[in-house]
């Protein structure tokens, strides 16, 4: 049996640079939380973020093989995947990707493979009732943010601010023990997530343009703690996000003639 998804939510875990977690609780009183992910469901892949779709195949496969590693199948959608690699996809076919994921009773989650620049675009094309009433886990992060807050003001569903495809769970060789503890604990389970910093963090350079082989993996360097301005942490009922998307959503309006911000 498959849980149902549940309302109220709360907690985050993360620290920017290796695994970002957050339960959008955003400015609603109520949101519908995702159910669990069950065994054997679909993590279903979309591109919304861009016009022309990024993806690197050896990255995407490293991927898919860690999501299948925890029981999981995937399925990227028709506009995305090497197949689209370059192309123009319109904001109407990326919408479509979404609505397409949702609506699928056997996905559990919906990933975003990158980020990018042009999320802004989807929002008068999506269908948020269709969205509200086929609630799923839906994850990304960078650009993906107008498609959070959208997502909250206008489905009222709560959101996963944490890893997409390609960055973090194409790591070579393998997804980092830090993200792949938390992306476990955030999918799989129910109870509240208590932030604890990583004890490792790298910027060291890797060109996803070339294959590793038995490269070894990027240098890591020891963690002093989390770093935040103010020594501040956010409120448990904020809204995670990206400066320059959020300054994007801001001024954007959807056909309903609602600001897309969460605020507006």
């Amino acid at each position: 049996m498959r849980p149902r998804s549940r309302s109220r939510c709360h907690g985050r875990v993360g620290r920017p640079g290796e695994a970002w977690w957050w339960y959008n609780a955003g400015m609603e009183a109520e949101l519908t939380r995702p159910a669990p992910v069950w065994p054997g469901a679909t993590v279903a892949v979309v591109s919304p973020c861009s016009p022309v779709v990024f993806w690197r195949e050896h990255r995407a496969a490293q991927a898919c093989s860690y999501l299948e590693s925890l029981g999981l199948r995937v399925r990227v959608m028709s506009h995305s995947g090497q197949a689209m690699a370059g192309k123009r996809v319109s904001p109407e076919s990326r919408a479509d990707d979404l609505h397409a994921a949702f609506s699928d009773p056997d996905v559990a989650v919906v990933l975003a493979a990158i980020g990018g620049d042009h999320a802004v675009e989807l929002l008068p094309h999506l269908d948020y009732q269709l969205i509200q009433a086929n609630p799923k886990l839906f994850q990304g992060y960078s650009d993906a943010t107008v498609l959070h807050w959208s997502l909250v003001k206008h489905a009222g569903l709560t959101t996963f601010y944490g890893p997409a495809l390609l960055p973090e769970l194409g790591e070579h060789p393998t997804v980092l023990r830090y993200t792949d503890r938390w992306l476990r604990a955030a999918w799989f389970g129910s109870a509240p997530l208590r932030f604890i910093p990583a004890t490792s963090w790298t910027d060291e350079f890797l060109d996803w343009d070339q294959e590793q082989g038995d490269n070894p993996r990027r240098s890591r360097r020891r963690s002093t703690g989390r770093r935040v301005p103010g020594d501040r942490l956010p409120a448990p009922d904020g809204l995670a996000g990206l400066a320059g998307s959020s300054g994007r959503v801001a001024g954007a309006r959807d056909l309903r003639g609602g600001a897309a911000s969460p605020s507006g």
